[in-house]
């Protein structure tokens, strides 16, 4: 099924449904994800080593390949930290942290933007509060996702959040007394309104603008 999806996506046929096609891809990786953190091991048992490198080899060829949905930009690993992700299957629900986690070990990229220039953490800041929304919040630090990135307003993860979420404010708030000192310049470029765009490179010059 893995490789169905991924070569019905890259072919560009049924471009009408690919953002649909992207949620059912969406929807594989978190069976696979629930079944590798199944509490029951009979469960765990039905998937043999052999099958688990596969998938796992599966998904990383996937995300290598960087889709997003038409309609917003958006990633797996934004859609799988969005609670307005419909499921089409009856995996769980979203935002999911077994998911998330398979995703970063698969190779993906904590910081990628949507159209509207919000990061995954962006998405997970607007969730209701609860163990499992904290728990990603973890796993996207760990995954070194920016805590500082700016959206197409100009605001970070931590300023786009309703003010009812007191947990995940605390939360992080915890890890942005501690800013990188490339996140320090690259504010600085931007504060001073310096001329960089045709000095720097293409992947730099983004970063500053996240900033």
């Amino acid at each position: 099924m893995f490789k169905i999806t991924n070569h019905v996506l890259m072919s560009g046929y049924y471009r009408e449904k690919f953002d649909a096609n992207l949620i059912i891809l969406l929807d594989l990786v978190t069976i696979v994800a629930r079944i590798s953190h199944s509490e029951y091991l009979d469960e765990k048992q039905e998937l043999s080593l052999n099958n688990y490198r596969d998938f796992y080899n599966s998904i990383a060829s996937i995300i290598s390949h960087q889709y997003k949905t038409i309609e917003t930009g958006s990633s797996l690993l934004h859609l799988c930290t969005n609670a307005s992700t419909e499921r089409i299957s009856f995996s769980k629900d979203y935002p999911c942290w077994m998911t998330t986690r398979l995703l970063f070990g698969c190779g993906a990229n904590a910081n990628v933007s949507a159209s509207d220039g919000n990061t995954p953490l962006h998405h997970l800041a607007k969730n209701i509060p609860t163990t499992n929304v904290l728990k990603m919040v973890n796993l996207l630090n760990n995954a070194d996702a920016h805590l500082d990135y700016i959206n197409n307003k100009e605001q970070t993860p931590l300023r786009s959040m309703p003010l009812l979420h007191i947990k995940i404010i605390e939360h992080l708030k915890k890890n942005t007394d501690v800013i990188r000192l490339k996140c320090c310049c690259a504010k600085l470029i931007r504060q001073q309104i310096f001329s960089y765009e045709n000095i720097f490179s293409t992947v730099l010059v983004g970063f500053i603008q996240k900033h």
